[in-house]
């Protein structure tokens, strides 16, 4: 797919409930068309217990690791200063671990996304 211009993506919100180990997984994908993600915010509904909250791209393995914060659950915000960039079905993954069973976890992704070129008229 080609890309005519960017257009503003988001914020894109996604909630997950805490297993009873306090973990949890987001995934955020686009679909036929591209992002650039610049910013991604954590939260949790109850902080007892901080999680972490590790961002992954296109799959969980150390590899892939992006980011982490140690702000899981009271909340944090990443302004990147290289965006994230995803392609057509290419996902990002936002991991919880060892946060409040039961607790909803949110993340939001904001940034930038592809708008499909128009062509032009003779």
């Amino acid at each position: 797919m080609q890309c005519g211009e960017w257009g503003e993506l988001g914020p894109l919100f996604g909630t997950v409930t805490l297993d009873a180990n306090g973990n949890g997984t987001l995934r955020f994908a686009p679909a036929g068309e591209q992002w650039k993600i610049y910013n991604v915010s954590v939260i949790a509904s109850s902080a007892t217990l901080e999680a972490t909250a590790t961002l992954y791209e296109r799959q969980i393995s150390s590899a892939t690791r992006h980011s982490a914060t140690y702000s899981g659950s009271s909340g944090d915000n990443n302004q990147l200063d290289t965006p994230i960039e995803l392609t057509d079905g290419k996902p990002l993954f936002v991991v919880w671990e060892g946060g409040d069973a039961g607790a909803t976890a949110t993340a939001t992704v904001s940034g930038k996304k592809s708008v499909a070129g128009r062509g032009f008229r003779a």
